[in-house]
């Protein structure tokens, strides 16, 4: 069968796609936000958020050494500060230490980013580095 009778009355469908395709770059944006080290912390990490037409995807990640020890007695430590308009919501943190796996939560409260470990009684020493990833979608 020819090609012009399987395609008659047809749209050019590569046009169409390549013609749809390119307005997703008018639509796609990103902004980097830094996160700064608070109380003796070192953080390398920061948010890129998304705007996608009328939405917004947030990502955090990097990795954190702990300016102090952690213990059963004092599981969490704010290490970090976001810009306020910042909307990162909450993730997870997770470490190996000596030969053995510790996990945690980061949360934010205004622009506080704040580590509590889960390692269910043992003790993390100051310097432990954490690796960290959030996200949100709004």
């Amino acid at each position: 069968m020819a090609i012009t009778q399987i395609t008659a009355g047809q749209k050019d469908w590569l046009s169409t796609l390549n013609s749809d395709l390119s307005q997703i770059g008018d639509k796609v944006s990103s902004t980097t936000v830094p996160i700064t080290a608070i109380n003796g912390c070192s953080v390398d990490g920061s948010t890129v958020v998304y705007h996608i037409g009328s939405r917004y995807l947030a990502i955090t990640t990097g990795s954190i050494s702990i300016g102090s020890a952690l213990s059963a007695s004092n599981k969490s430590i704010d290490f970090g500060r976001l810009a306020s308009d910042t909307d990162v919501g909450q993730g997870v943190a997770w470490s190996q230490v000596a030969n053995w796996a510790v996990g945690g939560v980061i949360t934010r409260s205004g622009t506080t980013l704040t580590l509590t470990e889960e390692n269910y009684g043992g003790d993390v020493s100051r310097g432990t580095y954490f690796n960290f990833m959030l996200v949100r979608s709004y």
